[in-house]
């Protein structure tokens, strides 16, 4: 992203997101590797079932390319509403969303140094958009396991501070036992 200040990841995908002029955004990092007819079966999904995102499971991947795991995500959206009290729903780079609805809701807040999408898919439920994902596997997730040892006190605090921002003011997300 060219700019002429550092505007952090938050502000490089709001201002991509801007100059996209497709109407769906579609999220994935550079290191991983997508179905090569991912997008076509997500738009499908989109269009038929009258929904504004869709994201899917995913193969992770470790730095050499070699599967370790196939993470499963809630499929419906009572589930993805129950999973969103306790962790992201969605797997960040699988998912592909109105950019209409992005932009409703504001983009990516560029506030929160971390987990800037988990904030964003508590604004989606919030504001009462449709979203559901996909049982296929559609993505190959590269995780590196260095980098998330390293990440995950801050992943940790940032997890604890979207969670505050938002349980308290989403009476049908509060859990019933904690």
């Amino acid at each position: 992203v060219d700019s002429p200040r550092a505007v952090g990841l938050a502000g490089a995908m709001n201002q991509l997101a801007r100059q996209a002029r497709s109407e769906y955004l579609a999220r994935m990092d550079d290191d991983d590797v997508s179905d090569p007819d991912r997008l076509m079966k997500q738009v499908q999904v989109l269009e038929e079932d009258r929904l504004d995102l869709v994201g899917s499971a995913c193969v992770e991947i470790d730095d050499v390319g070699n599967a370790s795991v196939v993470k499963n995500m809630p499929l419906d959206e009572a589930a993805i509403r129950s999973t969103l009290r306790w962790r992201s729903p969605f797997i960040h780079p699988s998912i592909i969303i109105r950019k209409s609805v992005f932009e409703s809701l504001g983009g990516y807040d560029e506030g929160l140094l971390r987990n800037q999408d988990y904030d964003l898919w508590f604004r989606f439920v919030d504001s009462g958009f449709h979203a559901r994902n996909m049982s296929e596997t559609l993505l190959r997730w590269r995780r590196s396991s260095g980098a998330m040892r390293r990440r995950s006190f801050s992943l940790l605090k940032w997890d604890l501070i979207v969670k505050s921002r938002h349980l308290s003011r989403s009476p049908f997300l509060i859990p019933s036992v904690l």
